[in-house]
């Protein structure tokens, strides 16, 4: 939902692929148009990727509390994921870069 009066928050992306759900691995609708893609919060407000996603029509899938029904039960779980993390150590203020890719 947006919300007036609140701080204005904005979400920076790009798409990495565009693909159509393969059934077969159990796991989405099959054949259904899905797209993979780099979204990074330039504020940092809570919920605010799902948000900025279902706000324009495009729910992230396994978002049962922002998504409509479809999107809610597209997959067993919600299909975002941090793939970097980027932060100063706490005690060295060494710059830390921690990467895992996306299980889905």
């Amino acid at each position: 939902a947006i919300v007036e009066d609140v701080r204005p928050c904005r979400t920076r992306w790009r798409s990495l692929d565009r693909y159509k759900a393969d059934s077969t691995q159990g796991q989405l609708h099959g054949g259904v148009p899905c797209a993979r893609l780099s979204l990074s919060p330039i504020t940092g407000r809570n919920r605010q990727i799902r948000l900025h996603m279902a706000a324009i029509g495009h729910p992230l899938l396994g978002d049962t509390m922002h998504g409509d029904v479809f999107a809610a039960s597209a997959a067993p779980r919600l299909c975002l994921h941090a793939a970097a993390l980027e932060f100063p150590h706490p005690f060295t203020n060494e710059r830390m870069l921690v990467t895992c890719p996306a299980p889905f």
